[in-house]
């Protein structure tokens, strides 16, 4: 039975609904004779929630409408109830900007070939704009799944985690409201005895929310989900550059940007069909909005520059899933962020404080040694030069790495006593295995390739994940993890996205379910690693299930340039990388030798010898906050070098708070003139932090002009300047420090900022 806190069921099929009255003890709901949100006037990229995120219910029964508003000071979206529900407006309030331009349906989605909508109402005079008046004769489509009633609730824990690893203190899940929109397909369709589940959260202090579904098969048959679309928004034009959308279907090694950063491109008509984008955010044309003006119909062909102006959340391919009688499908989930400037760092600043708050793992940061030996004696010493140091994480890098599936209880035991002796010192540890991509484990479960029906991939060849390697390999890895202690697993892949077109594979049924199970499984994995509160770095995207770090920036090329060379375009990688990051979610590595050799030109090796180098390499990592490694075979060699390692990591740990902050781009590193970032922490102690690097051989003064808004800064402040007195100092009315430098060639400072 359909689990209905608030009916709304009417006898007549398609009478206008009514709301009840007495609401007392709902979550978050509040009964208003007009829907009126209040406007929270702090900036929230600076200030901490005022407003809470709640439901607004509006009801006229002497016209036979009503509005539901979801709204938090900050955003709103509105519902209204006639001939069924439909969304007729989302705004960025004090701002008033509307979003919504047209009614559409809630969710579209495909069963068994036919396409249905869930919600919506019909007859718009003109999908340019939205006027009150035409609401109460707006109909509802005969085949759409009809809105039956609603329920809040507190949100959902998407998956567990607690907090570790130096991460920052969050509410998990965020404190918001969850709102359920049920619809019933009718009595007369293909599927009836169906379903559907929207799903809304809302969050406090954020402009965000986040949307998803769940269809129910109650019918006395197996129905296949071919396709979906969990959001289907017609929005405004001149706001499409203000709203940005993601889902947590996402898989692709884009380094800088989610929802494929990159698109790839192939040659294969087919296999672009499953890669492109590797997300879900598609905007595209909106067919039924015909009258968009051009500005000149003398030069531009009417047709050629159409409005991308509809928001569609569908996957490139798929699910394609079967779902038996008494069984349910659950989307992904999409995460909408309503920007308020067209500023490039505000608008970064607010995606990334989404990670910081929708996914709090990503601020986990731990002080990395990474070595390739495997011999216990040297292991004991890297490890006891990492304690005596302050590292936290001890990496096993390649080659040949760590074999998970090896349950040897020789094997197992080896690095069961290797654990057991970092953990003595505070230190946890795994290993890196080239685990998915550019691997074959054998033609039964490899990766079929949509061309060519043979085993091949994008990468020459990986396993699908979706096959029985998935019970196999696991299954010997959670057996690993729990006799040797290991709280890392380090994994090259899978961050691709294979199409597989094998017909075969135990959890997947062929090509167009392929994309959807892989991910699907990958989910469970990370999942569970968060569930036994694991260390979890990927070369992927899946920060919204559980991901805490990938790569800042990666090309194996860097491996082989000078360590000068390396370092700036290190910095390069961290400026670039840290638009759409928080620092501790990019990756670096600070190689003190070859990454493919120990060619003397590649490392650091003898590091006494080359310790001014090796000390730029230091403040540059962990000046950036990112999550590093060092890698090599000792991490001191005398005693002027170990105490300069101290010296710095003493540093980092004294300023983590602000030094692991949101970057405040300054100026980009071009090998001709000084490079800047700025961290930025407005509620910690150490709210400001500027780090300054001359790659030049000429020293160089100067008056930089540093923004201190986000420090959570106003009119005056106190800098020091490497650990220097505190001096106070003036902010100019766009709260700008301008702070005189004095750098020696090759030489760097910092200033922090109280």
């Amino acid at each position: 039975m359909l689990p209905l806190i608030l009916s709304l069921l009417t006898s007549n099929h398609h009478a206008p609904h009514t709301l009840p009255g007495n609401l007392q003890g709902k979550y978050r709901t509040e009964v208003v004779s007009k829907a009126d949100p209040s406007v929270q006037s702090s900036d929230w990229l600076i200030s901490k929630p005022v407003a809470q995120s709640k439901l607004l219910i509006q009801s006229d029964k002497r016209v036979g409408n009503n509005r539901l508003v979801l709204a938090n000071g900050l955003i709103s979206r509105t519902f209204f109830v006639g001939e069924n529900l439909a969304c007729i407006s989302m705004k960025r309030l004090g701002l008033n900007t509307e979003f919504v331009r047209a009614v559409g349906p809630e969710v579209r989605l495909s069963i068994d070939k036919v396409w249905y909508e869930v919600g919506g109402l019909k007859g718009q005079p003109e999908n340019s704009y939205l006027l009150e008046e035409w609401l109460p004769s707006l109909k509802s489509a005969p085949s759409a799944y009809q809105y039956v009633g609603f329920e809040t609730s507190a949100p959902e824990e998407r998956y567990h985690w607690e907090q570790k690893f130096h991460s920052r203190p969050a509410n998990w899940p965020p404190a918001g409201v969850r709102l359920t929109f049920h619809f019933l397909a009718p009595s007369n369709s293909p599927v009836a005895g169906t379903s559907v589940d929207v799903h809304y959260e809302m969050y406090d202090g954020m402009p965000i929310l986040e949307k998803s579904f769940t269809f129910h098969n109650r019918s006395s048959r197996p129905l296949t989900v071919d396709s979906i679309e969990g959001e289907h928004l017609a929005v405004a034009q001149d706001q499409v550059s203000r709203l940005h959308a993601e889902s947590d279907f996402s898989f692709a090694m884009a380094n800088n940007n989610p929802e494929g950063s990159g698109l790839i491109h192939f040659q294969s008509s087919v296999m672009s069909k499953y890669m492109y984008g590797m997300g879900t955010t598609r905007w595209i044309v909106d067919p039924e909005y015909n009258t968009w003006a051009t500005h000149n119909q003398a030069e531009d062909n009417f047709l050629s520059r159409p409005h991308h102006c509809l928001l569609i959340s569908s996957p490139n391919s798929g699910p394609a899933r079967k779902i038996e009688p008494a069984s349910e499908f659950r989307s992904m989930r999409t995460f909408e962020l309503l920007q308020d400037s067209d500023d490039q760092e505000r608008k970064t600043l607010g995606h990334r404080r989404l990670y910081r708050i929708l996914a709090p793992q990503v601020t986990e940061n731990l002080l990395c040694g990474s070595i390739t030996s495997q011999d216990p004696k040297q292991l004991k010493s890297f490890i006891d030069q990492m304690g005596e140091l302050g590292f936290e994480r001890l990496d096993i890098n390649p080659w040949p790495g760590i074999s998970h599936t090896n349950l040897d209880p020789e094997y197992l035991a080896k690095w069961k006593g290797i654990a057991d002796y970092a953990r003595e010192k505070g230190i946890v540890m795994g290993g890196y295995e080239l685990t998915v991509a550019s691997r074959s484990w054998g033609a039964d479960v490899d990766v079929i390739s949509p061309d060519t029906l043979k085993p091949g991939s994008i990468f020459g060849q990986s396993v699908c994940i979706a096959s029985k390697w998935y019970d196999s390999y696991f299954g010997s890895l959670w057996k690993f993890l729990d006799a040797t202690g290991f709280r890392t697993w380090n994994a090259d892949g899978p961050y691709h996205g294979d199409a597989c077109a094998s017909t075969v594979h135990k959890y997947h049924s062929g090509l167009e379910d392929s994309q959807w199970q892989q991910w699907s499984q990958m989910v469970s994995v990370i999942h569970e690693l968060q569930r036994r509160n694991n260390y979890v770095p990927l070369p992927d995207w899946y920060f919204l299930n559980g991901q805490c770090v990938t790569g800042m920036g990666y090309r194996e090329a860097s491996a082989t340039l000078s360590p000068a060379q390396q370092l700036l375009l290190g910095r390069q990688y961290i400026y670039d990388g840290t638009w759409h990051k928080i620092p501790t979610m990019g990756w670096l590595t600070l190689q003190l030798v070859g990454f493919y050799s120990n060619d003397p030109k590649v490392g650091l090796e003898p590091l006494q010898q080359n310790i001014d180098r090796y000390e730029r390499g230091l403040v540059q990592h962990l000046g950036a906050g990112c999550q590093f490694s060092v890698r090599g075979n000792r991490l001191y060699d005398t005693e002027a070098t170990k105490a300069m390692v101290t010296k710095w990591v003493s540093w980092f740990k004294k300023y983590r708070d602000v030094l692991t902050g949101d970057i405040i781009h300054v100026s980009r590193p071009t090998g001709r003139d000084l490079d800047c970032i700025m961290h930025v922490n407005p509620g910690g102690q150490h709210k400001g932090m500027a780090i300054v690097f001359n790659p030049t051989n000429t020293a160089i003064k100067r008056t930089l002009s540093l923004p201190l808004y986000y420090a959570g800064l106003s009119g005056k402040a106190t800098a020091h300047a490497m650990d220097t007195p505190g001096r106070p100092i003036r902010l100019d009315a766009n709260q700008i420090a301008h702070i005189a430098v004095n750098i020696p060639a090759n030489g760097f400072t910092w200033v922090e900022f109280e």
